[in-house]
């Protein structure tokens, strides 16, 4: 009992804005208490301790004076904490509440739009406001929904998209239901392939914010382009296994061929064929700027040319498919598919580009490419 207290008390002055920073120091006895709790304690209270700790990562970046701890840790024992509370949670049964009990639970945080509600730092603070009452009330929608939100929150903290998977799973089928961290969703769906929860939650977000990700993507080669995911959502996509946090390859070589070209305008069907008829290459140096990145499930890459295209798409286990689309300075616009597999050559990806090309005039021009991509 004496732990609980502790604990409560101190995520209670966090949630009220007037944390006691002595307890958010490392090796501070509130640290002590969450690391030495019971993991067959009752899930409300390894629920609160959870937050707790999501709560001394957030202050200790923000006062180095808090020190740093262990980082990986923290997340890990916060997980253990949250996801297993959950699961047993889960697993409780439901009692009917007393008078005393309906007149005092916590009935969740704002879930209206706009202004503030989606806002992680107000949301975990809403959430932490009932942190003290959670071991008098029952289990109700709004409080899984909560918890299933923590945990999404903890492994997108850790950038363990496996644990996010598994966070993501639990919450799936609740998605149209208030309360639920639909931002979190959109990203960790994103980054562990889970595309069409991605494109279920982006009918909830603005047209204004979705055309921002192309924005940033286009002036900034290290920013994925989220809109392009979307994009893919209704396409066959990669069967993703164990995802990795983050990767970074340099590209090796890139080479294309053209396999066929169709389109409104002969000539430029014509120079096509001139041009790309043989195998054509580009020298490595090319690509020293333009790393190739694996996020999670996710792949991106500036690929450079006469028009440099921002390339997002997903990277499965044994396949990975990018798209990029971008409108010309010529008042053309392009937009490139590419449907890859790893070849037995370790870093060699072979495939199909589809490049389609609309001119100002409304002219098309569809060329497919038998394409190489070597990455080290």
């Amino acid at each position: 009992m004496g732990q609980e207290i502790l604990i409560k008390g101190s995520l209670a002055r966090f949630a009220s804005g007037k944390p006691a920073l002595e307890d958010f120091k490392v090796g501070s006895p509130v640290e002590g208490a969450v690391m030495q709790l019971e993991l067959q304690a009752d899930f409300r209270i390894r629920y609160v301790a959870a937050q707790w700790l999501l709560a001394a990562q957030k202050l200790r970046l923000q006062n180095p004076s808090l020190g740093a701890g262990n980082p990986q840790a923290l997340f890990e024992r916060a997980w253990a904490l949250g996801w297993g509370s959950y699961l047993n949670a889960m697993g409780t049964t439901e009692r009917e509440l007393s008078g005393a009990e309906r007149a005092t639970q916590y009935r969740g945080f704002d879930t209206q739009k706009g202004g503030n509600a989606t806002n992680p730092e107000v949301r975990i603070m809403r959430q932490q406001r009932g942190s003290e009452l959670l071991s008098i009330r029952d289990l109700d929608p709004e409080f899984i929904i909560k918890m299933r939100n923590l945990n999404l929150e903890i492994a997108m903290g850790m950038e363990d998209w496996n644990k996010a998977t598994q966070a993501l799973t639990a919450m799936e089928g609740d998605l149209g239901l208030p309360g639920v961290d639909l931002q979190a969703v959109f990203f960790a769906s994103a980054h562990t392939g889970r595309i069409s929860s991605m494109a279920k939650v982006a009918k909830g977000m603005s047209e204004a914010s979705l055309k921002t990700f192309h924005t940033r993507s286009l002036a900034n080669p290290n920013e994925v382009d989220y809109s392009v995911l979307i994009k893919l959502a209704d396409q066959p996509l990669p069967t993703v296994g164990q995802i990795p946090s983050y990767l970074s390859f340099a590209v090796d070589n890139y080479r294309v061929r053209l396999i066929n070209a169709e389109g409104t305008n002969a000539g430029r069907i014509e120079a096509a064929k001139n041009t790309l008829g043989s195998w054509q290459s580009r020298d490595a140096s090319a690509f020293a700027d333009h790393p190739f990145l694996r996020i999670g499930a996710v792949a991106h890459w500036l690929r450079p040319g006469q028009t440099n295209l921002p390339m997002t798409g997903v990277w499965g286990e044994n396949s990975m498919v990018l798209m990029g689309y971008a409108d010309l300075e010529n008042g053309e616009s392009r937009r490139e598919t590419w449907a890859l597999k790893a070849s037995g050559t370790s870093g060699l990806w072979t495939g199909t580009l589809t490049q389609e090309t609309i001119s100002k005039s409304g002219e098309k021009l569809v060329l497919t490419l038998e394409t190489e991509l070597k990455l080290k």
